[in-house]
C-alpha cells in the first residue's frame, strides 16, 4: 500500500525524471513555500541537468576565429585597440 507522503513522492519524481519538469513549476504543485525545500528534497533527481544543457547549445554558438593577426607570434583571437596601431608598427 503506498501512503499520501509516498504518493507525492511519486509524483513529484515522475514530474522530474519522466517530464523533465522545472523545479519551480514542481515547488507551485507540491506547495512548497521555498525553492530550497524542493531542491533540498529532489535536487539528486537532476544529475544529468547539465548535460543536457550543454547538449542544447551545442552548435548554437558560432565563434569566429581571426584569419590573421595583426600581432607579431600570435594565433588567436585578440582585440586590437585601433588608437594604439601606430604603436604596434613602431614596434615592428
Amino acid at each position: 500500500m503506498i501512503t499520501p507522503k509516498g504518493l507525492r513522492h511519486l509524483h513529484a519524481s515522475f514530474l522530474i525524471n519522466e517530464l523533465n519538469v522545472n523545479p519551480l513549476v514542481v515547488q507551485k504543485r507540491l506547495g512548497y513555500s521555498d525553492i530550497q525545500i524542493t531542491l533540498g528534497v529532489y535536487a539528486h533527481l537532476y544529475p544529468t541537468i547539465d548535460s543536457e544543457i550543454a547538449n542544447q547549445m551545442n552548435g548554437k554558438i558560432k565563434i569566429q576565429t581571426s584569419g590573421n593577426s595583426l600581432l607579431n607570434n600570435w594565433n588567436g583571437n585578440q582585440y586590437i585597440n585601433r588608437s594604439n596601431e601606430s604603436n604596434l608598427e613602431d614596434e615592428k
